[in-house]
């Protein structure tokens, strides 16, 4: 969608507050897909050093 909205017409300021949103959004994703591995991660070591096999 962010490159549509940047190879099709003239940069309006709605697209270019689209894009942003569009970018912030994205980014916010990407790092909470990085917390989330970094959750699954600690909580493995959690249960080797409780003992447990559980996930």
């Amino acid at each position: 969608m962010i490159n549509h909205l940047l190879t099709t017409g003239e940069m309006t300021n709605e697209k270019a507050k689209a894009i942003n949103a569009l970018s912030n959004t994205s980014l916010k994703s990407m790092e909470m897909g990085d917390l989330q591995e970094a959750m699954e991660q600690l909580k493995e070591v959690v249960q080797e050093m409780e003992g447990g096999s559980n996930k």
